[in-house]
């Protein structure tokens, strides 16, 4: 699968859930300060209703009937057939890790905002950016 057939695939799946930026549970002070926002989704209906997913996850749940969950990203974009790096870029703007260095290097990386944009407009979110 494409980055295009993926975003493509979302924005058909995307009410099918409720979608959210979830809290990061894991923050810790790293310089940041507020919590990373985890865009996530819970089905609507189904076996997996109430799940967390992340949206690798849930396009492999509406296409797969294959529910993993928001840890299991990996699976999901092996069952996609997502280039492994791709997978990991979208994991990582799914994750609002936009950032790259330490404490007082800290940079944005520009195409990960860029696929965190595109992941809060296919799913029609209204998150402040």
């Amino acid at each position: 699968m494409t980055l295009e057939e993926f975003f493509e695939n979302l924005r058909e799946v995307r009410n099918l859930f409720d979608w959210n930026v979830e809290p990061d549970t894991g923050w810790y002070t790293d310089g940041r300060v507020a919590r990373r926002g985890w865009i996530r989704g819970r089905p609507r209906t189904g076996p997996a209703a109430g799940a967390l997913l992340e949206p690798m996850g849930a396009v492999c749940y509406v296409l797969t009937g294959k529910a993993y969950g928001e840890k299991s990203w990996k699976a999901a974009a092996r069952e996609l057939r997502l280039d492994a790096s791709l997978a990991g870029e979208l994991d990582a703007a799914s994750n609002a890790r936009t950032w790259s260095g330490g404490a007082g290097e800290r940079r944005p990386v520009p195409h990960l905002k860029v696929l965190r944009d595109r992941l809060i407009d296919a799913l029609g979110l209204a998150v402040h950016r």
